[in-house]
C-alpha cells in the first residue's frame, strides 16, 4: 500500500518530501493509517492537529488522550483544541456537522499560518468520495457536485483517495496501528451514515 500511496501523492502533486504537513487526526482508523503512511515518507516534516468537539462526552476526551499519547511516543508535534460546536451551530443556524467543519478548518488555517505548514492532510478515502457522489446525486446536485471529492483543494490534501476502506483496514492490521472507533459512526443521525 505504501508504494501505491507514494505513486498517488506524486501523480497528484500533493506535497514535496521537505514540506511541513499538518495531519488532521481524529484517532479513527482512516486518519491513523494516513499518519503512519506520511510518517514513512523520508524527509517529510509532519505535525498533528486534533479537534475535541465535546460531542461524545468521555469518548471525545479519550480520543484526545489517545492521540496525544501516540504523538508523544512517536515524537510528533501535537496541537489540540476544544470547541463549543453546539453554541456555534445555534449562532450560525447550521447543522452540527457544518459547525464542526467550519470550526476545525478555521483552526487548521490558523495553525498553518502560525507554523508555516504547507498542507493540511485529511484521511478521506475512495469510499468516502463515492459516498459523497451518491449523496450529491440523491440531493439533486448539478454536475459540479457529482465529481466526488478532489485530491487537493487549496491547502487541504487527501492522500488516501486512492485506497478503499478494506485496503486501509488490511494495512492497519498488518502494521498493528492502534486506532479508536467513533461510536457516532454507528448511528444514522447523519446522512453519510445511512
Amino acid at each position: 500500500m505504501f508504494k501505491a500511496f507514494q505513486t498517488y501523492r506524486k501523480r497528484e502533486s500533493l506535497f514535496q518530501e521537505k514540506d511541513k504537513v499538518l495531519v488532521a487526526l481524529s484517532a479513527g482508523i482512516d486518519s491513523m493509517c494516513l499518519l503512519h503512511l506520511l510518517g514513512r515518507v523520508e524527509g517529510l516534516n509532519i505535525a498533528v492537529a486534533h479537534c475535541n468537539f465535546k460531542l461524545r462526552a468521555k469518548e471525545s476526551d479519550q480520543d484526545q488522550s489517545f492521540v496525544q499519547s501516540y504523538c508523544k511516543k512517536h515524537q510528533i508535534p501535537f496541537h489540540f483544541k476544544d470547541f463549543e460546536v453546539l453554541s456555534y451551530k445555534q449562532e450560525k443556524g447550521i447543522s452540527t456537522q457544518m459547525a464542526a467543519r467550519d470550526l476545525r478548518y478555521q483552526w487548521f488555517n490558523e495553525l498553518c499560518e502560525k507554523h508555516q505548514y504547507a498542507n493540511i492532510a485529511v484521511g478521506t478515502h475512495r469510499d468516502d468520495s463515492l459516498e459523497t457522489y451518491f449523496i450529491n446525486l440523491f440531493r439533486g446536485s448539478g454536475l459540479k457536485g457529482l465529481t466526488g471529492i478532489k485530491s487537493k483543494n487549496e491547502k487541504v490534501i487527501r492522500p488516501l483517495l486512492f485506497a478503499g476502506r478494506k485496503e486501509i483496514e488490511q494495512y492497519v492490521k498488518k502494521h498493528q496501528i492502534p486506532f479508536r472507533e467513533d461510536s457516532s459512526n454507528k448511528t444514522t443521525d447523519y446522512l453519510r451514515n445511512d
